[in-house]
Order: structure tokens, then C-alpha cells, then sequence
């Protein structure tokens, strides 16, 4: 699992373009009432939001290459 790096520029796409493809397992994960991660679930709205910025930042990057 990517995880953000200030001195990488394309790191926050990394980790937002997996936690998009992994959506289900994530949920799956923060939802599970035993783990205590309920704090960490994302709503729909959220996860809308999270993919706006992963293509925002995946069309940056293309302008960069």
C-alpha cells in the first residue's frame, strides 16, 4: 500500500489511484466493527472526491512526462 511522500510529487497519485482501485477491501476493512476503524470509513460523497483529485492529479502528471 502506497503512502504519501512529501518529496515524491506523484506519490499522493500513487496512494489515491490504490485506494480507488481497492475501494471495496478498504471499506470492507474500515466497517468491520472489531477493528475500530470506523473514524477511517469514507462515505460516498468522499470516495467521489478521492477519485476527482486521483484523475486530477493523473492528468497533471501526464503534462509532466
Amino acid at each position: 500500500m502506497p503512502h504519501d511522500i512529501s518529496t515524491h510529487w506523484n506519490s499522493t497519485y500513487n496512494m489515491l489511484d490504490f485506494a480507488v482501485n481497492y475501494c471495496a477491501a478498504i471499506d470492507a476493512i474500515t466497517s468491520a466493527c472489531d477493528l475500530n476503524l470506523r473514524k477511517y470509513e469514507l462515505a460516498n460523497h468522499e470516495w467521489a472526491t478521492t477519485v476527482q483529485l486521483r484523475d486530477t492529479l493523473k492528468g497533471c502528471s501526464i503534462l509532466l512526462d
